[in-house]
């Protein structure tokens, strides 16, 4: 008789039993999920950093890639400045650095050095 009130108790218990073990799996559940939103979010901070950083980059090479081409062009044009100036020296031998004006003479000694 004892053992059945035993079995009695424990068969009218066993729902709440089942409803404590299933509430605490989803306690734990709902951890984990919380847990998992934050690692969420954690990453996509750090892929908007990332981005931001590649952005910068890019901006950086482009900036770059411009003030090469001005350099191209500022030596493109120092080059024509410089057969201009040879060919005006060829066509008459008399003529020396002293007949040239201070502007071409600086230039000269910037790409040749001082001689």
């Amino acid at each position: 008789m004892l053992g059945g009130k035993v079995i009695e108790v424990l068969v009218r218990a066993l729902p709440y039993v089942l409803a404590g073990i299933l509430a605490i799996f989803v306690l734990f559940k709902i951890e984990e999920n919380g847990r998992l939103k934050a690692d969420l979010k954690t990453a996509k901070a750090e892929l908007a950093a990332t981005y931001e950083a590649a952005a910068k980059k890019d901006l950086i090479i482009e900036a770059d890639r411009k003030r090469a081409l001005e350099d191209f062009h500022t030596i493109r044009e120092m080059e024509r400045e410089i057969d201009g100036l040879e060919t005006y020296l060829e066509k008459d031998p008399s003529r020396n650095r002293e007949c040239l004006d201070s502007a071409d003479v600086e230039r000269l000694r910037l790409i040749f050095g001082d001689d």
